[in-house]
């Protein structure tokens, strides 16, 4: 606190993630280059040249802002270029051996730096990264129709659960909004579990169970949570963060 002024800085219900295409016959079929890929991006790099270092790491599918949320939780994979190079000869590619494309999501400068950003993230394990730069609605078209390789996807929650980002990763939502096309069968069964399931204790369990699936499997690479700053003088009452309350300001009272 300065002067009556307070400073506060919280996850968004964002988050931003590094997509595959699983039914693509070189990412699909090669655990050991999905993983590759993982552990070549340095994600404290990409977040000072998207963010400014103001947006979060991410350590799990599951948003801060939302129950079932850990702190704890780690992810299995971090930026190691020794352990990718390694993953890349598993893989069974030489240095100059990968061309992969990445779609952008847009034009604008920001889209343009990010895609900058990991054709050099690439180009240090081996792999020639294509930069293929396109319109905010042909990237939503495209990877609809499960036509993209390589790209990065956000999602604002429609509502504060984790269910309502899960559906990007239940087979029956491909071609849609499940632009990685994956599909597993055991995500599927834990997902329509979760669909009617009303414990929240149970509903942690299951979305815990999904995220493990997803992680072996690797159809995302989890890059950040977007965040705000919220300034707010001292002596201001009933101020509480929410992205679905929109009418929030006719609740704020100042006190003496």
């Amino acid at each position: 606190i300065d002067k009556g002024i307070i400073v506060k800085h919280f996850s968004r219900q964002t988050t931003r993630w590094l997509g595959l295409n699983m039914n693509d016959p070189i990412l699909g079929r090669s655990i050991h280059l999905r993983n590759a890929i993982a552990h070549a991006i340095d994600f404290d790099a990409y977040i000072k040249v998207l963010s400014n270092n103001t947006n979060l790491r991410s350590n799990s599918i599951i948003n801060p802002s939302l129950n079932g949320y850990l702190p704890e939780h780690k992810l299995p994979y971090k930026y190691d270029l020794g352990k990718a190079k390694e993953l890349m000869t598993k893989a069974g590619y030489a240095p100059g051996d990968l061309e992969l494309t990445y779609s952008t999501r847009g034009t604008d400068e920001i889209h343009l730096a990010e895609a900058k950003f990991l054709k050099e993230q690439f180009a240090a394990i081996g792999i020639n990264l294509k930069v293929n730069t396109i319109s905010f609605s042909e990237f939503l078209k495209k990877g609809r129709s499960n036509q993209l390789q390589i790209w990065t996807d956000n999602w604002i929650y429609d509502y504060p659960d984790t269910e309502n980002i899960l559906q990007l990763l239940v087979s029956k939502n491909s071609p849609g909004i499940n632009k990685s096309g994956y599909s597993n069968q055991e995500v599927d069964k834990l997902y329509e579990q979760l669909s009617t399931a009303l414990s929240l204790e149970k509903r942690k369990q299951i979305t815990y169970e999904i995220e493990s699936h997803v992680e072996k499997d690797l159809p995302w690479i989890l890059l950040m949570y977007e965040s705000s700053y919220i300034v707010q003088q001292s002596n201001l009452e009933n101020f509480r963060k929410s992205y679905f309350i929109r009418n929030f300001i006719k609740y704020l009272d100042k006190s003496l």
